[in-house]
């Protein structure tokens, strides 16, 4: 199974672009979709949950393994400037909710979310 792996979201963008599937694996653009598609549900998550610590910043890293019918099989995250569990709960139960395009094999994903605090 392939990895779509990077450190920041710009170099994640030009590396699924770049990233050949391998044979019934789901490509890069399809899997990026269906992130863009979501991607808010993360940061609703942060926003919900993370918000109250002023701390809650950086890198969380979604990893997915994606089954051949489109559902999410497995789910991990990996959100290391953000205290307790609840985050990571509520990032897993949105994305075990996505759905892929049928593939004809798995597909794991590794995806990251740049999360900062910002005055106003």
């Amino acid at each position: 199974m392939k990895r779509f792996t990077s450190l920041s979201l710009l170099a994640l963008a030009s590396a699924l672009a770049a990233a050949p599937a391998s044979a019934g694996e789901l490509s890069a653009d399809q899997v990026r979709q269906v992130i863009r598609a979501n991607g808010h549900e993360v940061r609703a998550c942060y926003e919900r949950h993370a918000m109250k610590q002023k701390s809650a910043t950086g890198k969380v890293t979604l990893d997915l393994v994606v089954r051949p019918e489109g559902t999410v099989e497995e789910v991990s995250v990996d959100a290391a400037g953000v205290r307790g569990s609840q985050f990571r709960r509520c990032v897993e139960q949105k994305a075990r909710s996505w759905r892929f395009p049928e593939a004809t094999g798995s597909t794991e994903v590794q995806y990251p979310f740049l999360f900062q605090h910002t005055r106003t």
